[in-house]
């Protein structure tokens, strides 16, 4: 039998067993512990090597590519030793943003010139243009564009009043011409429908009867007063070109005049119209919108206040409201968007109506750009491939080149106008 003694030991024993199997199993996880921690140090190290070389990878290529600062490139323009454009100089640099082609330096063949690409904020244009005989007559289709709503009647009477101012040039000199009239009636059955008969207000008519010709447009002019109050005179316009599109002459400038003392109130967006109205041309520089609208409100008490009432814009005095002048916002935007003229429908028509002849006119002896430039100063101008740095002019509001009197390109001349445009 075991004693006392023997159970002892065994428990002693048994006790000793479990104490340094448990220092064995914590020993054990101690070094699986380490051998876990010394492989995470070692990927880690890895890891950082890795992006250290990505980082100066990334340095590497951004010392080799050009920067957004100015690239020097060669101006292969030759005049007398100077390089112009226009009336300023060209400028020796310009914005890249691209990486460009290499091409041999002239100074010396073994050194490459990296020529960069032009940023691409800027596109170029140029634009090709020949110069026509005196003898040929330039032409003029013009679409007058009339509001017939209840409060137009003074207005049309003082178009028609003064369209002489407006004319005599033409005839003068021998402009080839041909006008249409509606009105800012959209309603199906009257939108864009021309009011005057289509051989009446020509060219052709007014050199058989000049008298007859003038009378003719101050009786079509006065389109009346009984049109919807709701004017689309941009709808309008759209609409005729729509119906009449043997109207067009592919040669010819296309001006719209419109005259109206509301606001448009057409579906479309303005840029809409006025892309349509442009690309009834290939040249959309070639299409000018004319406005004589309100301009701007009007109080006649300044010590008036202000209210807006949503929908409409009153002036309060004392407890009585004076409804205030709606200005042609929309017909403006189109004139401006296609270098036209605006002027206010309130001041003197005679003045108004010889100035927009006159304008016509210098259209005629002008060459429209198809775009508009974003920098006056950096047009160059060239008559059968030779530069022309004087003797011209550029129309800030019409987009237009003219020659000098003295300095007319010959007859059949090819001229070239190049540019930067915004996309």
């Amino acid at each position: 039998m075991k004693t006392q003694f023997d159970f002892v030991q065994s428990t002693r024993f048994s006790i000793i067993a479990f104490v340094l199997g448990q220092s064995l199993f914590f020993q054990s996880c101690q070094q699986e512990q380490e051998f876990y921690k010394k492989i995470y140090l070692e990927q880690e190290t890895e890891v950082k090597e890795e992006v250290k070389e990505q980082a100066e990878e990334e340095v590497a290529k951004e010392e080799d590519s050009p920067t957004e600062t100015e690239t020097e490139i060669a101006v292969a323009i030759e005049n007398n030793g100077q390089n112009e454009i226009g009336n300023a100089k060209i400028p020796e640099t310009i914005p890249a943003t691209q990486e460009g082609s290499s091409v041999t330096n002239p100074g010396n063949e073994n050194e490459p010139v990296v020529t960069p690409t032009p940023t691409v904020t800027h596109l170029p244009v140029k634009d090709y243009f020949r110069q026509n005989s005196a003898e040929e007559n330039h032409k003029v289709d013009i679409l007058w564009m009339v509001d017939n709503s209840g409060s137009m009647d003074d207005e049309q009477a003082a178009l028609a009043y003064n369209f002489d101012v407006f004319i005599r040039n033409f005839l003068i000199r021998t402009i080839d011409f041909k006008m249409a009239i509606i009105t800012t009636d959209g309603r199906d059955r009257y939108s864009g429908v021309m009011i005057n008969p289509t051989d009446t207000l020509t060219s052709i008519q007014a050199a058989s009867n000049e008298q007859q010709f003038i009378s003719d447009f101050e009786r079509y002019i006065q389109v009346g007063v009984n049109g919807s109050s709701n004017e689309t005179g941009l709808k309008t316009s759209y609409s005729f070109f729509n119906r009449y599109t043997s109207f067009l002459r592919p040669d010819a400038y296309l001006i719209v005049v419109i005259l109206s003392d509301e606001e448009d109130k057409s579906p479309l967006s303005t840029q809409e119209y006025t892309h349509f109205f442009q690309a009834q041309k290939s040249n959309p520089g070639m299409v000018k919108v004319y406005s004589i609208v309100n301009t701007q409100s009007i109080c006649e008490n300044t010590t008036s206040q202000y209210i807006n009432y949503s929908s409409t814009s009153l002036y309060q005095n004392g407890g009585c409201l004076v409804e205030s002048i709606d200005v042609g916002e929309r017909y403006m935007e189109v004139s401006t968007a296609t270098g036209g003229i605006i002027s206010n429908i309130h001041d003197d028509f005679h003045q108004i109506l010889s100035m927009m002849g006159g304008k016509i006119i210098d259209l005629t002896d002008s060459f429209a750009l198809s775009k508009i430039p974003i920098d006056a100063n950096n047009i160059v101008v060239r008559i059968n491939d030779i530069l022309v740095s004087a003797g011209w002019q550029y129309d800030s509001t019409s987009h237009t080149i003219k020659f000098n009197e003295n300095s007319l390109p010959e007859e059949g001349a090819i001229i070239s106008v190049e540019y930067f445009t915004n996309p």
